[in-house]
């Protein structure tokens, strides 16, 4: 019986970390800046995500719901699926509507 079907539409089923860092580098290039690091690009999304849960914890922002990687549930034989697709955007701030986006 078949369980799951997954399209691959944006090409998170390979590696992109790497060619991520190069497409920053490229751009940073371009502008005369010096290259970003592995651990400065994780700092950059990690940090951010820090900052939007401070602000929610203090009551700055509103309407925040967390990551999508703790709102999700599903069967532990599709973790591996779920993590090649879903990859760094099950780090993503799930949040009620544009308007608590645009903060």
């Amino acid at each position: 019986m078949l369980e799951l079907v997954m399209f691959d539409a944006d090409g998170v089923l390979f590696d992109s970390e790497e060619s991520n860092i190069a497409y920053y580098n490229a751009i940073f290039a371009g502008l005369g800046e010096p290259p970003m690091s592995h651990e400065e690009e994780l700092a950059g999304v990690f940090m951010s995500a820090n900052q939007i849960f401070e602000a929610r914890a203090s009551g700055e922002i509103t309407g925040v719901y967390g990551l999508v990687k703790d709102l999700i549930s599903y069967d532990q034989k599709m973790r591996m699926a779920i993590s090649a697709s879903g990859g760094a955007r099950l780090n993503s701030v799930v949040v009620e509507d544009d308007a608590v986006a645009e903060q």
